[in-house]
């Protein structure tokens, strides 16, 4: 009939397209049945969302908005139920396998879990398609995905599956996507999520895990937490060798991301307990992970007593390990150690092993030649630092590593800083403005890298450059960042004694020690010591001066210092 008609040009077709928002809110509204003082923002929003456009869909979700829990939604999904019974045996029974998948998904994907053949998948397709119940969606990637056009239907269709099938479904699903997964790891979130309904608790934690990883290498923190936490969760239950080694790197996951207010003790807790079970079970991978993980917990915290005490630890249990982690520790040991200033030769040496380790077994770490440029800074052999640190700049950028980026090019910064060449600090300034802009999350790049531009501006033209250092202590100030806040701060201190500001440098280097001393950095303190001294000299305050010097000279070991320190101290002592 409608192709006669048409053939006649008898026939006028209007197509309906989905409602928008303010058309869905303007329908529910015009229901008397429905009490309008109810409908907030909120509502017209969720209803929007829940039926897609859909006005039989729209009235029923609004109408169950006022109804109690037990009975909500009641009426939607008897609709529901009759719509759904309209498709034919195949139809029906492809619509779990979408469902449980998500609200988006591969026809591919569901084919391949649930061992759907093509010509069966193509015509439950277009069945779908024509019933609107899914519709087509190029959010998916390269291959063209699908949406379920109401997520209420899914939902719906969701719900309807028995525990025990839910369970089987998810469980397939998980099994399935193992078996396809690609080296990126891409599908590993999934699947980690599929096995843990499904109550295959292994595979969920070990996937879990390596999503975790990706989400770290991808700079995806808060889901790289979701993720450890779920493996977490799913590691109990497993026998004790599996147990505490995927919880310990899990945990070390979890560091890396980022933890804060209690859950940092909680976090140090939970290691040392199980470094303790590894330990008892000789599981020094185990065990050394561990170490790893309060190293970088502590490390964060500016805690460098502890950051000291579990890198020497993390380089012993290190030799028991595999070849790959032993030179992943003895790195990341060695460069703690450089960082926060202390046993620089044991720093040295450890960097050399894992270099010479490294180069045995064909690994590769960009963290090598990072460690190695930050001694080689220390011992003020700035410019064998500046080429290692080029190197590994260079290395990092391959690997789109942008943490490393960013620490190499403050490193590098800091290099031309302390060799006197403001100059040539500005573009890593410039470089780790860019970088910082890359890294997600709420952290200290972006002031760090304005402080140190601040500071190589300072030192070329401080008279017209000194409201942006002010500004740019401030922030370091506010994201307390107290390691760089004294670098910052005795950078200043110099350039404010050699501009005959005694008074100014003093203040800074006062600011400089408390900070210091908090992270308990032996060469910044004795730095904004020296500046100290060297203000009350020139402030006409001899007495002042000595008794600077009586009060923190035991406090000092000297062979600890750097080049830089060294030589502000000597300098110090000579005017004395």
């Amino acid at each position: 009939m409608v192709q006669a008609l048409r053939r006649e040009r008898r026939l006028l077709s209007l197509e309906l397209h989905p409602l928008d928002r303010e058309q869905t809110a303007e329908l529910i509204r015009s229901v008397s049945t429905l009490d309008r003082t109810n409908l907030s923002l909120e509502v017209v929003n969720r209803v929007f969302i829940d039926s897609g456009g859909n006005p039989l869909f729209a009235l029923e979700v609004a109408r169950a908005q006022g109804q109690d829990r037990s009975t909500r939604g009641h009426d939607l999904e008897a609709l529901i139920g009759d719509r759904l019974q309209q498709l034919d045996r195949a139809a029906r029974e492809f619509l779990p396998w979408a469902a449980a998948l998500g609200r988006s998904f591969k026809p591919t994907a569901v084919a391949q879990v649930a061992d759907y053949p093509l010509p069966k998948l193509l015509a439950t397709i277009e069945q779908l398609e024509q019933q609107t119940i899914i519709r087509p969606s190029a959010s998916l990637g390269d291959e063209m995905g699908y949406d379920f056009a109401h997520d209420i239907v899914r939902q719906a269709v969701y719900r309807q599956l028995s525990q025990p099938r839910r369970h089987l479904i998810h469980l397939q699903i998980a099994h399935k996507l193992h078996q396809l997964s690609t080296p990126d790891n891409a599908w590993a979130g999934d699947i980690a999520r599929h096995a843990a309904i499904g109550g295959d608790r292994g595979l969920a934690a070990s996937s879990a895990y390596c999503a975790a990883e990706r989400c770290l290498k991808l700079f995806a923190y808060t889901e790289a937490s979701e993720l450890a936490q779920l493996g977490i969760e799913q590691c109990q239950g497993l026998d004790d060798r599996t147990r505490i080694q995927l919880h310990l790197k899990l945990l070390r996951v979890s560091a890396i991301a980022g933890v804060t207010g209690d859950r940092v003790a909680q976090l140090d807790s939970e290691v040392h307990r199980l470094i303790d079970e590894a330990n008892a079970l000789c599981l020094e991978e185990a065990e050394a992970t561990g170490l790893e993980a309060l190293v970088i917990l502590h490390f964060d915290r500016s805690n460098f007593a502890n950051v000291h005490q579990h890198s020497l630890r993390a380089a012993e249990v290190s030799r028991a390990s595999s070849p790959d982690t032993a030179v992943r520790l003895l790195v990341y040991s060695g460069s703690c150690l450089a960082e926060i200033g202390r046993e620089m030769t044991r720093a040295e040496a450890l960097l050399l092993e894992a270099q010479s380790l490294a180069g045995r077994v064909g690994a590769k770490n960009i963290g090598i030649a990072q460690g190695l440029g930050a001694v080689q800074r220390h011992h003020g052999n700035y410019d064998q630092a500046r080429t290692l640190l080029q190197q590994a700049w260079q290395l990092a950028a391959v690997h789109q590593d942008r943490w490393c980026e960013f620490y190499n090019l403050s490193y590098l910064a800091m290099t031309e800083l302390e060799a006197g060449d403001p100059a040539a600090a500005l573009p890593y300034c410039q470089e780790m403005a860019i970088v910082s802009a890359k890294i997600q999350g709420e952290g200290s790049e972006g002031a760090i890298a304005q402080a140190l531009l601040a500071l190589a501006n300072y030192q070329l033209q401080p008279t017209g450059a000194d409201a942006a250092l002010e500004r740019a202590i401030a922030t370091l100030q506010q994201v307390d960042a107290k390691r760089m806040l004294s670098y910052v701060l005795i950078g200043a201190a110099q350039v404010d004694l050699e501009c005959d500001r005694p008074l100014l440098a003093t203040a800074r280097a006062e600011v400089a020690l408390e900070a210091a001393q908090t992270v308990d950095h032996p060469s910044e303190i004795a730095l904004a010591w020296a500046i100290l001294i060297q203000g009350a000299l020139a402030l006409g305050d001899r007495e002042g001066a000595i008794a600077r010097f009586e009060s923190l000279r035991d406090r000092i070991d000297p062979a600890a210092l750097s080049f830089r320190a060294r030589t502000a101290v000597d300098r110090a002592i000579e005017q004395i």
